[in-house]
């Protein structure tokens, strides 16, 4: 068995464990420490997303500039305005709005700003789906923990070194992964991250190799 074929092997279980995870994750699961622990992270999230609408900084009419001329379905609603329009779009103005003023919290050991942005993600998606405040707020707690879990798989540390920021890279996971909360997007999701598996351990042997030069 070549090098190639043992590390897919080993990536193919520990991926399939981790898309299990995101499969079966609902809040019945979340210890109650947690909760108020989550929902003091998404209040801190919102009052920082708010902060960034203020008419003092540029970023909120160039925002509400780019809803307007894109249009789409008003599915979730852009955070401090009157502005509606399709979920992708709101979790992406949303999540910039989210973490323009750097004021949210940090996960210091990842190198994490995730409630930026998995919270703008879950709030748009959980809007058009209708769901729950459970779901959405479980959403949010698995989403973190991904988007934590792939930023020190992949080390933060070296990322930075790279040039690349853990929070976009690791954080578009655990956006990802908290779609899960959607029937409608989950087999999307699970199918996604055993897809990332191949791609990982095809790609392993040339990130060794560019390391090595």
């Amino acid at each position: 068995m070549t090098w190639s074929n043992q590390m897919n092997g080993r990536f193919s279980g520990m991926t399939d464990r981790f898309a299990d995870f995101v499969e079966n994750f609902s809040y019945e699961q979340i210890p109650a420490p947690v909760v108020d622990r989550t929902k003091a992270v998404i209040l801190d999230g919102i009052g920082a997303l708010l902060s960034a609408t203020s008419e003092r900084y540029d970023i909120g009419a160039v925002l509400r500039r780019v809803v307007q001329e894109t249009g789409g379905t008003p599915d979730s609603q852009i955070f401090g305005t009157p502005l509606r329009t399709n979920c992708v779009t709101a979790a992406l103005v949303n999540g910039t709005l989210g973490y323009y003023c750097d004021i949210e919290s940090h996960h210091a050991g990842a190198i994490m700003h995730a409630i930026a942005v998995v919270g703008p993600a879950a709030y748009a998606v959980g809007e058009k789906m209708g769901s729950s405040g459970r779901d959405v707020l479980a959403a949010i707690v698995v989403g973190i923990d991904v988007a934590c879990r792939v930023s020190y798989a992949l080390s933060g540390p070296a990322l930075y070194a790279r040039g690349f920021h853990p929070t976009c890279v690791a954080g578009t996971f655990g956006s990802m992964a908290l779609a899960r909360s959607t029937w409608a997007w989950l087999r999307v999701t699970v199918f996604s991250l055993r897809t990332w598996r191949t791609a990982v351990s095809a790609a392993r042997p040339r990130f060794l190799k560019a390391s090595i030069r």
